[in-house]
C-alpha cells in the first residue's frame, strides 16, 4: 500500500510503501518522516489533516505530544487534525470540526 503525505501545494514531501493490510498505523511514521524532510529544507509543517481512516484519540494524542516534544525548541505550534469516525469524538481536543454555510 502506497503511502504519500502531500503539502497544501501538493508537494509529495514524503512516501513510503508498506505490506499492511490497513494503513491506520502509518500516520505517525509518515508524519515523522513528512517533518523530517520539510525540516532538513529549511520550511517547518504547522497543520497535519488526516481522513477518518487514520482516527484514534490515542493515535492522534500520541502524534501530537510527539509534534510538541519535537518543536518545543524551535517555539512552534503543529496543530493535529484528524476527521473523527463517530459523532461521539466531535468533542474530543483534535477533531475537526466543519462549519457549513447555508
Amino acid at each position: 500500500m502506497a503511502q504519500p503525505v502531500v503539502s497544501a501545494d501538493r508537494v509529495i514531501v514524503a512516501a513510503e510503501l508498506t505490506q499492511l493490510p490497513v494503513d491506520t498505523d502509518c500516520l505517525i511514521p509518515m508524519v515523522k518522516i513528512a517533518v523530517s524532510n520539510v525540516t532538513s529544507s529549511g520550511k517547518a509543517i504547522t497543520t497535519v489533516l488526516a481522513d477518518a481512516g487514520y482516527w484514534s484519540p490515542d493515535r492522534v494524542a500520541k502524534l501530537d505530544a510527539d509534534l510538541r516534544l519535537r518543536d518545543r525548541a524551535s517555539q512552534r505550534t503543529v496543530s493535529v487534525l484528524v476527521v473523527p469516525r463517530s459523532i461521539r469524538d466531535w468533542g474530543t481536543p483534535h477533531a475537526v470540526r466543519y462549519l457549513g454555510r447555508r
